[in-house]
Protein backbone atom coordinates (compact mmCIF):
# COMPACT_ATOMS: atom_id res chain seq x y z
CA UNK A 1 0.00 0.00 0.00
CA UNK A 2 1.41 3.43 -0.94
CA UNK A 3 1.98 6.28 1.45
CA UNK A 4 0.97 9.04 -0.95
CA UNK A 5 -1.15 11.81 0.53
CA UNK A 6 -3.44 11.73 -2.47
CA UNK A 7 -6.98 10.94 -1.29
CA UNK A 8 -8.19 7.40 -1.75
CA UNK A 9 -11.91 7.42 -2.46
CA UNK A 10 -13.93 4.28 -3.01
CA UNK A 11 -17.38 4.45 -4.64
CA UNK A 12 -20.58 3.96 -2.69
CA UNK A 13 -23.80 2.47 -4.04
CA UNK A 14 -26.92 4.56 -3.49
CA UNK A 15 -29.48 2.02 -4.58
CA UNK A 16 -31.84 0.48 -2.04
CA UNK A 17 -30.42 -2.99 -2.39
CA UNK A 18 -28.26 -5.24 -0.27
CA UNK A 19 -24.92 -3.48 0.02
CA UNK A 20 -21.93 -5.59 -0.90
CA UNK A 21 -18.73 -5.42 1.11
CA UNK A 22 -17.29 -2.79 -1.23
CA UNK A 23 -20.26 -0.51 -0.62
CA UNK A 24 -20.80 -0.85 3.11
CA UNK A 25 -17.68 0.96 4.36
CA UNK A 26 -15.58 3.47 2.43
CA UNK A 27 -12.31 5.23 3.17
CA UNK A 28 -10.82 8.56 2.20
CA UNK A 29 -7.33 9.63 3.23
CA UNK A 30 -6.05 13.20 2.98
CA UNK A 31 -3.98 15.65 5.02
CA UNK A 32 -3.03 13.05 7.62
CA UNK A 33 -6.63 12.03 8.32
CA UNK A 34 -8.33 8.77 7.39
CA UNK A 35 -12.09 9.08 7.15
CA UNK A 36 -14.06 5.83 7.43
CA UNK A 37 -17.67 6.25 6.35
CA UNK A 38 -20.08 3.66 7.72
CA UNK A 39 -22.94 2.47 5.54
CA UNK A 40 -24.55 3.83 2.40
CA UNK A 41 -27.30 5.94 3.94
CA UNK A 42 -29.92 3.18 4.08
CA UNK A 43 -31.29 1.19 7.03
CA UNK A 44 -29.56 3.56 9.44
CA UNK A 45 -26.21 2.27 8.21
CA UNK A 46 -26.66 -1.19 9.70
CA UNK A 47 -23.89 -3.45 8.37
CA UNK A 48 -24.09 -7.10 7.42
CA UNK A 49 -21.30 -9.56 8.07
CA UNK A 50 -19.52 -8.52 4.86
CA UNK A 51 -19.57 -4.88 5.95
CA UNK A 52 -18.15 -5.66 9.38
CA UNK A 53 -15.49 -7.84 7.76
CA UNK A 54 -14.58 -5.00 5.41
CA UNK A 55 -14.35 -2.56 8.33
CA UNK A 56 -11.92 -4.92 10.06
CA UNK A 57 -9.76 -5.19 6.96
CA UNK A 58 -9.65 -1.42 6.41
CA UNK A 59 -8.78 -0.81 10.05
CA UNK A 60 -6.00 -3.40 9.86
CA UNK A 61 -4.62 -1.82 6.68
CA UNK A 62 -4.38 1.59 8.35
CA UNK A 63 -1.45 0.22 10.38
CA UNK A 64 0.66 0.56 7.26
CA UNK A 65 -0.29 4.16 6.57
CA UNK A 66 2.46 6.10 8.32
CA UNK A 67 1.11 9.44 7.07
CA UNK A 68 -2.14 8.97 9.01
CA UNK A 69 -2.33 10.76 12.37
CA UNK A 70 -6.06 10.58 13.01
CA UNK A 71 -8.97 8.33 12.02
CA UNK A 72 -12.52 9.71 11.88
CA UNK A 73 -15.53 7.40 11.75
CA UNK A 74 -18.84 8.85 10.61
CA UNK A 75 -22.06 7.40 9.30
CA UNK A 76 -23.31 8.09 5.79
CA UNK A 77 -26.19 10.53 5.56
CA UNK A 78 -27.76 11.63 8.83
CA UNK A 79 -27.02 8.79 11.27
CA UNK A 80 -24.04 6.90 12.65
CA UNK A 81 -25.01 3.23 12.67
CA UNK A 82 -27.83 1.01 13.92
CA UNK A 83 -25.45 -1.93 14.28
CA UNK A 84 -25.94 -5.27 12.52
CA UNK A 85 -28.32 -5.75 9.58
CA UNK A 86 -30.81 -8.13 11.16
CA UNK A 87 -32.16 -9.25 7.79
CA UNK A 88 -29.13 -11.56 7.69
CA UNK A 89 -30.49 -13.32 10.78
CA UNK A 90 -33.70 -14.43 9.12
CA UNK A 91 -33.82 -18.22 9.74
CA UNK A 92 -30.19 -18.08 10.92
CA UNK A 93 -28.78 -20.93 13.01
CA UNK A 94 -26.98 -20.33 16.30
CA UNK A 95 -23.59 -20.92 14.62
CA UNK A 96 -24.53 -18.33 11.98
CA UNK A 97 -25.36 -15.76 14.65
CA UNK A 98 -22.15 -16.58 16.52
CA UNK A 99 -20.20 -16.03 13.29
CA UNK A 100 -21.86 -12.62 12.95
CA UNK A 101 -20.79 -11.64 16.45
CA UNK A 102 -17.27 -12.91 15.76
CA UNK A 103 -17.10 -10.66 12.68
CA UNK A 104 -18.37 -7.67 14.66
CA UNK A 105 -15.96 -8.25 17.52
CA UNK A 106 -13.02 -8.65 15.14
CA UNK A 107 -13.90 -5.30 13.52
CA UNK A 108 -14.29 -3.58 16.89
CA UNK A 109 -10.93 -4.86 18.10
CA UNK A 110 -9.30 -3.82 14.82
CA UNK A 111 -10.59 -0.28 15.37
CA UNK A 112 -9.33 -0.36 18.97
CA UNK A 113 -5.94 -1.54 17.72
CA UNK A 114 -5.45 1.42 15.35
CA UNK A 115 -2.35 3.04 16.81
CA UNK A 116 -3.35 6.67 16.18
CA UNK A 117 -6.33 8.48 17.77
CA UNK A 118 -9.80 7.49 16.57
CA UNK A 119 -12.82 9.79 16.77
CA UNK A 120 -16.45 8.78 16.23
CA UNK A 121 -18.70 11.60 14.99
CA UNK A 122 -22.17 10.67 16.23
CA UNK A 123 -25.34 11.89 14.54
CA UNK A 124 -28.81 10.39 14.54
CA UNK A 125 -28.53 7.04 16.28
CA UNK A 126 -25.66 4.83 17.44
CA UNK A 127 -27.24 1.62 18.71
CA UNK A 128 -26.33 -1.99 19.33
CA UNK A 129 -23.11 -2.78 17.51
CA UNK A 130 -23.19 0.81 16.22
CA UNK A 131 -22.93 1.96 19.83
CA UNK A 132 -20.15 -0.56 20.37
CA UNK A 133 -18.28 0.87 17.38
CA UNK A 134 -18.51 4.34 18.88
CA UNK A 135 -17.27 3.02 22.23
CA UNK A 136 -14.34 1.32 20.50
CA UNK A 137 -13.09 4.76 19.43
CA UNK A 138 -10.93 6.96 21.62
CA UNK A 139 -13.19 10.02 21.47
CA UNK A 140 -16.89 10.47 20.70
CA UNK A 141 -18.05 13.82 19.38
CA UNK A 142 -21.86 13.74 19.64
CA UNK A 143 -24.42 15.99 17.99
CA UNK A 144 -26.90 17.42 20.49
CA UNK A 145 -29.78 15.72 18.67
CA UNK A 146 -28.20 12.24 18.63
CA UNK A 147 -29.01 9.16 20.72
CA UNK A 148 -27.08 6.05 21.65
CA UNK A 149 -27.78 2.82 23.49
CA UNK A 150 -27.75 -0.98 23.54
CA UNK A 151 -31.32 -2.26 22.94
CA UNK A 152 -30.15 -5.80 22.20
CA UNK A 153 -31.71 -8.04 24.87
CA UNK A 154 -35.18 -7.69 23.37
CA UNK A 155 -34.01 -9.66 20.34
CA UNK A 156 -32.97 -12.62 22.47
CA UNK A 157 -29.28 -11.74 22.16
CA UNK A 158 -26.96 -12.95 24.91
CA UNK A 159 -24.19 -10.32 25.09
CA UNK A 160 -20.55 -11.31 25.35
CA UNK A 161 -18.10 -10.04 27.99
CA UNK A 162 -16.33 -8.06 25.27
CA UNK A 163 -19.54 -6.24 24.33
CA UNK A 164 -20.45 -5.40 27.91
CA UNK A 165 -16.97 -4.41 29.10
CA UNK A 166 -16.70 -1.54 26.60
CA UNK A 167 -19.83 -0.04 28.07
CA UNK A 168 -18.83 -0.74 31.67
CA UNK A 169 -15.32 0.64 31.22
CA UNK A 170 -16.76 4.06 30.43
CA UNK A 171 -20.09 4.24 32.25
CA UNK A 172 -19.32 1.89 35.15
CA UNK A 173 -20.80 -1.57 35.82
CA UNK A 174 -24.06 -0.36 37.39
CA UNK A 175 -24.97 2.01 34.58
CA UNK A 176 -23.89 -0.54 31.98
CA UNK A 177 -26.26 -3.09 33.53
CA UNK A 178 -29.08 -0.56 33.68
CA UNK A 179 -28.70 0.35 30.01
CA UNK A 180 -28.60 -3.30 28.95
CA UNK A 181 -31.42 -4.41 31.28
CA UNK A 182 -33.78 -1.65 30.06
CA UNK A 183 -32.59 -1.26 26.48
CA UNK A 184 -33.22 2.47 26.71
CA UNK A 185 -31.52 5.02 24.49
CA UNK A 186 -29.67 7.99 25.94
CA UNK A 187 -29.93 11.46 24.51
CA UNK A 188 -26.70 13.41 24.06
CA UNK A 189 -26.83 15.11 27.45
CA UNK A 190 -27.38 11.81 29.25
CA UNK A 191 -24.64 10.15 27.22
CA UNK A 192 -22.21 12.87 28.26
CA UNK A 193 -23.17 12.47 31.93
CA UNK A 194 -22.63 8.71 31.58
CA UNK A 195 -19.15 9.42 30.12
CA UNK A 196 -20.18 7.79 26.84
CA UNK A 197 -19.89 11.04 24.88
CA UNK A 198 -16.62 12.94 25.11
CA UNK A 199 -18.24 16.17 23.97
CA UNK A 200 -21.72 17.27 22.90
CA UNK A 201 -21.96 19.88 20.16
CA UNK A 202 -24.94 21.70 18.69
CA UNK A 203 -25.83 20.18 15.33
CA UNK A 204 -25.13 23.36 13.41
CA UNK A 205 -21.62 23.57 14.90
CA UNK A 206 -20.68 19.90 14.53
CA UNK A 207 -18.67 20.11 11.31
CA UNK A 208 -16.77 23.17 12.51
CA UNK A 209 -15.93 21.42 15.80
CA UNK A 210 -14.75 18.33 13.88
CA UNK A 211 -12.45 20.58 11.85
CA UNK A 212 -11.07 22.16 15.04
CA UNK A 213 -10.41 18.75 16.55
CA UNK A 214 -8.70 17.58 13.36
CA UNK A 215 -6.38 20.59 13.46
CA UNK A 216 -5.59 20.18 17.15
CA UNK A 217 -4.75 16.47 16.92
CA UNK A 218 -2.92 16.38 13.61
CA UNK A 219 -0.67 19.25 14.69
CA UNK A 220 0.91 16.93 17.29
CA UNK A 221 3.88 14.67 16.49
CA UNK A 222 2.66 11.27 15.35
CA UNK A 223 5.07 9.53 17.71
CA UNK A 224 3.54 11.34 20.66
CA UNK A 225 0.01 10.46 19.60
CA UNK A 226 0.94 6.79 19.26
CA UNK A 227 2.75 6.67 22.60
CA UNK A 228 -0.05 8.46 24.45
CA UNK A 229 -2.70 6.14 23.07
CA UNK A 230 -0.66 3.05 23.95
CA UNK A 231 0.05 4.26 27.49
CA UNK A 232 -3.52 5.35 28.24
CA UNK A 233 -5.03 2.18 26.80
CA UNK A 234 -3.09 -0.42 28.77
CA UNK A 235 -5.86 -1.10 31.30
CA UNK A 236 -8.58 -1.33 28.66
CA UNK A 237 -6.45 -3.74 26.65
CA UNK A 238 -5.90 -5.87 29.74
CA UNK A 239 -9.61 -6.04 30.46
CA UNK A 240 -10.39 -7.02 26.88
CA UNK A 241 -7.70 -9.68 26.70
CA UNK A 242 -8.70 -11.14 30.08
CA UNK A 243 -12.09 -12.23 28.79
CA UNK A 244 -12.19 -15.49 26.94
CA UNK A 245 -15.01 -16.40 24.60
CA UNK A 246 -18.07 -17.28 26.70
CA UNK A 247 -19.31 -20.86 26.81
CA UNK A 248 -22.80 -19.80 25.71
CA UNK A 249 -24.10 -18.98 22.26
CA UNK A 250 -24.87 -15.34 21.51
CA UNK A 251 -28.55 -16.05 20.88
CA UNK A 252 -31.29 -17.66 22.94
CA UNK A 253 -32.56 -20.57 20.76
CA UNK A 254 -36.11 -20.18 22.07
CA UNK A 255 -36.43 -16.40 22.07
CA UNK A 256 -34.17 -15.28 19.23
CA UNK A 257 -35.97 -16.75 16.17
CA UNK A 258 -39.42 -15.45 17.06
CA UNK A 259 -38.17 -12.05 18.17
CA UNK A 260 -36.13 -11.57 15.01
CA UNK A 261 -39.12 -12.62 12.90
CA UNK A 262 -41.32 -10.07 14.68
CA UNK A 263 -38.65 -7.40 14.28
CA UNK A 264 -38.37 -8.03 10.53
CA UNK A 265 -42.14 -8.02 10.10
CA UNK A 266 -42.28 -4.60 11.74
CA UNK A 267 -39.32 -3.45 9.64
CA UNK A 268 -41.22 -4.23 6.45
CA UNK A 269 -43.87 -1.72 7.51
CA UNK A 270 -41.52 1.01 8.72
CA UNK A 271 -38.59 0.96 6.32
CA UNK A 272 -37.64 4.62 5.73
CA UNK A 273 -36.78 6.12 2.36
CA UNK A 274 -33.06 6.39 1.56
CA UNK A 275 -31.38 9.58 2.82
CA UNK A 276 -29.94 11.20 -0.31
CA UNK A 277 -29.72 14.77 0.93
CA UNK A 278 -26.00 14.63 1.72
CA UNK A 279 -22.96 13.01 0.09
CA UNK A 280 -21.81 9.67 1.39
CA UNK A 281 -18.16 10.69 1.73
CA UNK A 282 -17.12 13.74 3.73
CA UNK A 283 -14.17 15.87 2.66
CA UNK A 284 -11.37 15.62 5.19
CA UNK A 285 -9.73 18.98 5.82
CA UNK A 286 -9.43 21.58 8.53
CA UNK A 287 -11.83 24.12 7.07
CA UNK A 288 -15.26 24.86 8.57
CA UNK A 289 -18.16 23.22 6.81
CA UNK A 290 -19.53 24.99 3.74
CA UNK A 291 -23.06 23.85 4.58
CA UNK A 292 -25.51 26.58 5.42
CA UNK A 293 -27.06 26.83 8.86
CA UNK A 294 -30.37 25.57 7.52
CA UNK A 295 -28.67 22.50 6.06
CA UNK A 296 -26.91 21.75 9.32
CA UNK A 297 -30.00 22.13 11.44
CA UNK A 298 -32.16 20.08 9.10
CA UNK A 299 -29.70 17.19 8.91
CA UNK A 300 -30.96 15.41 12.01
CA UNK A 301 -34.16 16.01 14.01
CA UNK A 302 -34.02 16.52 17.75
CA UNK A 303 -33.46 13.31 19.65
CA UNK A 304 -36.71 11.69 20.69
CA UNK A 305 -35.85 8.34 22.25
CA UNK A 306 -39.48 7.22 22.19
CA UNK A 307 -39.67 7.91 18.45
CA UNK A 308 -36.36 6.19 17.77
CA UNK A 309 -37.47 3.18 19.78
CA UNK A 310 -40.84 2.87 18.06
CA UNK A 311 -39.28 3.20 14.61
CA UNK A 312 -36.33 0.96 15.38
CA UNK A 313 -37.06 -1.80 12.83
CA UNK A 314 -34.58 -0.56 10.24
CA UNK A 315 -31.91 -3.16 10.89
CA UNK A 316 -30.01 -3.03 14.15
CA UNK A 317 -28.57 -5.23 16.83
Amino acid sequence: MTTSAKPTIEPVARTDKDCGAADAVTIQIAAGVARLTIGAGMRRNALGIAGWTRLRRLADELAGRREVRLVLLRGAGSTFSAGFDIREWRDASSPDVDASFAAMEAALQAVENIEVPTVAVLEGVAAGAGCELALACDLRLMASSACLGMPILRLGILPSPQFTQRLAALAGPARARELLFTGRLLDAGQAERYALATEVVDDRDLDARVAELVTAITSQPRSGLVATKAASGLELARLRDAHERPSWSFSDPREFPQRVAAFLAAAAEKEPAPDTRFPITHAVDTRPSSRTTSEATSRTPACDTATHRSSWPTGST
